[in-house]
């Protein structure tokens, strides 16, 4: 039994469970015992504490990409404003550049 588990490894079983996904519908006893560390504290945890752990890690990140696309929409406008205000500018110079010009030539 012992060269059995040498020959086993985590990869391995990783695959295989994989593979065989109705495994803890076939033995749901397996789930209430597992205890996995936590990703920080390294305490052992239980699945459903792990999940939760890593469902708040993935909204952490989408927030961060959601603040991160409010901040490029932001810029965006900043810059877009810009230069509405640099073409409005340019057409009161140009404005007043044609009105001068008028006047010289009278």
């Amino acid at each position: 039994m012992s060269s059995l588990l040498n020959d086993i490894h985590a990869e391995d079983v990783a695959n295989y469970l994989n593979r065989n996904r109705e495994f803890f519908h076939v033995f749901p006893n397996l789930l209430n015992e597992l205890s996995i560390p936590h990703p920080k504290s390294g305490q052992e945890v239980s699945l459903l504490e792990r999940q939760v752990f890593q469902l708040r890690e993935q909204r952490d990140s989408l927030i961060d990409v959601q603040l991160r696309t409010s901040e490029h929409r932001s810029m965006y406008s900043y810059v877009r404003l810009s230069i509405i205000d640099v073409r409005y500018v340019r057409l009161s110079i140009d404005r007043c550049t044609a009105t001068y010009v008028l006047s010289i030539d009278r």
